[in-house]
């Protein structure tokens, strides 16, 4: 079996490449990857340029295929990207690429095996569980992205959001493990029960929690707008071009650039409908005012987009959190994440929660000095964990 980097996945059979994603994670799905080519959101003129890793037979003639336009039908992938910054990310390198400018050193490009734009938890290393030969494969890929790494002249080799079983095969391979704190809603209550109601959910905090919960749900229902949920399919042409005007107000708004352009909401609306849950703000001629662009497979939503054309107090509480909680609660549902940031989330009864990444760095300097500055901070965001749960909402001593 051997290593092939493909510019595109269009020469990958679809088939072939879901087989290996698991049934988990939506964002790894070929459709969903190749959209992001097709739309312009990854490749030419982006920061974003696909070096998909993939593994196939030895006897395949990988360059041939392409050519005669025959789909490759690999055995084993991780969706890799060459990056020019660290936009669309969320584990922060910043700091690393000014250590290497001080030390006159080029921290770009850099290899990055992730999820473009997506903080989301989820396999990397692409494989088939049931195969005997899955370690191997896993273990082939990482020495192949650190290979590739150095093929490019990238500083470093990055792998993002990882399951714990992708996590170990990177640190076997050398590469240096990173904590960051994400804030999720877990369904399930002390007894690791579901919860049977949103109030249920309330009356596992605090009492002062709680009030403030009922109390910025009131107000985010007094503005005269109508809050609904909606399938991606259950939506109008109309009302997905809306969206898609309301996530560019709302990334200029916060000073994030606009990834994604409007042929891939036009996309999303086309292919990926089932997938997408969206909570909604109208006002009273049906217009959409604000909203919040999710996604959900096999029992986990995922907050991705907020966009509101005005500001209404607490209706970002509302549709972002409260109203997708409930929705979660009531259809059963395993988890909300939430996305990146927000201490805020804490006080409305999402829990902090460890992500994991792992890096390699190989300037033979600098390398060992993240890697040193790494464990410090795996200590310190522990410490930080610990404190933050010890100061939520969570109930205690029947108050």
């Amino acid at each position: 079996m051997k290593l092939a980097v493909l510019p595109s996945l269009q020469g990958v059979a679809a088939d072939a490449w879901d087989a290996l994603t698991g049934p988990d994670h939506p964002f790894v799905e070929h459709a969903f990857l190749l959209a992001l080519e097709q739309t312009g959101s990854v490749g030419p003129g982006t920061s974003w340029m696909p070096a998909y890793l993939v593994v196939v037979e030895d006897a395949v003639d990988v360059a041939a295929a392409l050519d005669e336009g025959t789909p490759l039908r690999p055995l084993a992938a991780a969706p890799c990207y060459l990056k020019g910054d660290s936009w669309g990310e969320f584990v922060f390198d910043w700091q690393w690429a000014e250590v290497f400018a001080l030390q006159g050193k080029a921290y770009y490009p850099k290899l990055v095996c992730a999820v473009p734009f997506t903080p989301a938890t989820g396999r990397r290393l692409l494989v088939d569980d049931a195969r005997p030969d899955a370690d191997a494969l896993r273990a082939q890929l990482v020495a192949g992205l650190a290979g590739l790494a150095r093929q490019t002249n990238a500083s470093s080799a990055h792998a993002l959001f990882l399951e714990p079983s992708d996590l170990q095969v990177f640190l076997d391979g050398g590469f240096a493990e990173r904590w960051t704190l994400q804030h999720q809603f877990h369904n399930r209550d002390a007894e690791g029960r579901p919860y049977p109601s949103f109030d249920a959910f309330l009356a596992s905090m605090r009492a002062p929690a709680r009030k403030a919960v009922r109390r910025e749900r009131r107000i985010a229902a007094s503005h005269g707008l109508t809050l609904e949920l909606r399938w991606g399919h259950e939506l109008s042409a109309d009302d997905w071009a809306r969206i898609a005007e309301l996530y560019r107000l709302g990334c200029a708004r916060y000073g994030s650039p606009p990834y994604l352009d409007s042929a891939m909401f036009a996309w999303m609306r086309d292919a990926f409908a089932e997938r997408v849950r969206c909570s909604l703000a109208r006002d009273p001629d049906g217009r959409i005012v604000a909203m919040t662009l999710n996604f959900e497979k096999q029992g986990v939503l995922y907050g991705r987009y907020w966009g509101a054309e005005d500001e209404w107090p607490m209706l970002h509480f509302e549709l972002a959190y409260y109203r997708l909680i409930e929705d979660a609660i009531t259809r059963g549902l395993r988890r909300l994440e939430a996305g990146s940031g927000g201490g805020h989330k804490l006080r409305r009864g999402l829990q902090p929660t460890l992500c994991r990444s792992a890096h390699l760095v190989f300037d033979p300097e600098l390398g060992p000095a993240i890697r040193a500055w790494l464990e410090r901070e795996r200590r310190a965001i522990g410490q930080q964990r610990a404190a933050l749960r010890a100061a939520g909402t969570e109930r205690r001593d029947g108050t």
